[in-house]
């Protein structure tokens, strides 16, 4: 049901819904302001998170590499062997971290975000034909 700027009927009505509906806007900016700044954070994460992935997978390729030698002294070989184990279990651990930037969570997070921008956007509408509807009014 929409909005009517008509039942507010003097200033004293003006003035208490403004106060509700300011109240109301600085919560829904606050989730804003979190949204955004976690959106942030998750994005610096994923790029560290790329950069480790990445040096894993370079360790992965020495490892294996050292492992192919003939030549490799018996110390040498167990050394690379608890390397490639240690490198691969990394590059596991990290793609598990990526993966969990993706499914049901990660759209309920962005649908929650989309609805508190169009709360911002809303409240922000009304705030304004509060005030219109204010100045329409004698004291």
């Amino acid at each position: 049901m929409p909005t009517n700027p008509n039942d507010l009927l003097n200033w004293d009505d003006c003035d208490t819904a403004r106060t509700t509906l300011e109240t109301l806007l600085d919560g829904r900016q606050v989730r804003d302001a979190v949204n955004d700044y976690s959106d942030r954070q998750a994005g610096r994460t994923s790029a560290r998170t790329a950069q480790r992935l990445s040096a894993a997978l370079r360790r992965i390729t020495s490892y294996t590499a050292t492992l192919a030698q003939t030549d490799l002294l018996p110390a040498d070989r167990k050394r690379a062997q608890l390397g490639l184990i240690s490198a691969t279990a990394e590059r596991d651990r990290l793609q598990l971290m990526a993966d969990s930037d993706t499914g049901a969570e990660a759209y309920l997070d962005d649908l929650e975000a989309e609805q508190t921008d169009r709360d911002v956007t809303f409240l922000t509408e009304k705030l304004a034909e509060v005030a219109t509807r204010r100045s329409q009014l004698t004291a």
